[in-house]
């Protein structure tokens, strides 16, 4: 459990960090920056998850319930999270996020693309578009 508590407080530390220098480097145009706010949503979702789980075995274990599978579970996700952390702690993208978005328009030209105006103004709705 301890090793899952360090997880989580370098999961928050990391998340910390990627929220200020990603406002610091990006500015108003952060909001735009798809593969970046990706990253912080991942790193976010397994920090909710692992104190989730660590909330949830604090509380077997208080109740007198056995925890030696949550225990186990617990420390398999505690690695998956160290490895999400090291592959989402990035400010920039990546080589392959850089190629996706150039080849994107190639594969969805501009004016099929549904914005948000182009929505609102017309009456269809967005999952008639798929």
């Amino acid at each position: 459990m301890r090793q899952a508590a360090r997880v989580s407080e370098s999961l928050a530390a990391r998340i910390r960090y990627m929220v200020l220098a990603g406002f610091l480097l990006y500015r108003e145009k952060v909001f735009t920056k798809q593969y970046y706010l990706r990253s912080i949503t991942y790193l976010s979702l397994y920090l909710f998850a692992t104190v989730a789980m660590l909330a949830r075995i604090e509380g077997f274990r208080r109740a007198g319930h056995g925890i030696e599978e949550d225990l186990k579970l617990l420390e398999l996700f505690s690695e998956r999270a160290r490895k999400a952390a090291r592959r989402n702690f990035r400010l920039l993208p990546t080589r392959e996020e850089r190629l996706n978005d150039e080849i994107m328009p190639f594969i969805i030209p501009e004016e099929q693309k549904a914005t948000k105006v182009s929505l609102l103004e017309s009456k269809v709705h967005p999952r008639q578009l798929a």
